[in-house]
């Protein structure tokens, strides 16, 4: 399924993983009651719109966590839940330059909605009712139910949700073949472990992470907690990000660099081990 801009991958029966040009993603989980999008993307599309032309049930919106390219299309809907731990970072971040560097990246490498309005984007005032929630939240859509996972470690309020039926896990950034984990806000190593291992406890056959338009199998999981329980500075190399003016460093396994289906990546700083 696509749109003029974002491609729309039907999962399963009821599931749908929305992906723009730069693969940021979205999740979509359509119930008999309700339906739950998950992250809104930059908001350089009209999502809202793709929403609509899947179903036409209430939508209940929830951000992963307070960076940009998960919150930055909320202004599309009336109301976002958001760990309470994130909601400062989210403000902070949408009141700073990040929505005219986005916009520049996307009209140079990416490319733009023909009717895109970059003054309005990047102008935009974001009246967003954030409603914080927490660990153990069920958001019953009828016929699926969806438990916030708390996954502290990419960010402080960093979270998954899960779908035990069908053994299903929407991770945002907390599961990804290359984690960042050099971010000032980013937490300890050993938190975001154990965010990892938590998550490892619940049975799950399919994950849509924010950053791929294809579900992954639970070996990304295990790749990952593998990966960042041996992460080792003497093997790692320097990273460098023009962005963030961080001395942080890259620890890899699992061969070439996002051609192998087994290569996994955490990016941290050595304060955070």
């Amino acid at each position: 399924m696509h749109n003029q801009y974002y491609n729309i991958k039907k999962v399963m029966n009821g599931v749908y993983h929305i992906s723009d040009p730069n693969k940021i993603c979205c999740s979509l989980i359509v119930g008999s009651k309700k339906a739950l999008l998950f992250d809104t993307g930059y908001g350089i599309g009209d999502l809202k719109q793709v929403v609509k032309s899947i179903t036409d049930l209430p939508i209940i919106v929830v951000n992963s966590h307070g960076h940009l390219d998960h919150m930055g299309g909320n202004y599309q809907f009336d109301e976002v839940y958001i760990h309470g731990a994130d909601i400062s970072l989210a403000k902070q971040i949408l009141l700073s330059g990040k929505r005219k560097w986005t916009a520049d990246n996307y009209k140079k490498n990416i490319g733009l909605p023909k009717d895109f309005k970059e003054e309005d984007y990047v102008n935009r005032e974001y009246n967003i009712n954030f409603i914080p929630i927490d660990e153990g939240k069920v958001f019953d859509l009828g016929g699926y139910e969806l438990e916030v996972i708390y996954c502290k470690g990419h960010t402080a309020g960093c979270i998954s949700l899960i779908e035990r039926k069908n053994k299903l896990l929407l991770s945002g950034d907390s599961v990804l073949q290359h984690v960042w984990m050099f971010l000032e806000e980013s937490k300890k190593i050993s938190e975001y472990i154990n965010s990892l291992k938590k998550l490892n406890e619940f049975e799950v056959n399919t994950i849509l992470t924010s950053h791929s338009s294809e579900p992954y199998s639970r070996e990304l999981l295990i790749k990952l907690i593998n990966c960042v329980t041996n992460i080792d500075i003497s093997k790692s190399e320097p990273y460098f990000n023009e962005a963030y003016p961080y001395k942080a460093f890259m620890y890899s396994e699992g061969g070439e660099p996002f051609v192998s289906p087994d290569y996994v990546s955490i990016v941290f700083r050595e304060d955070k081990l």
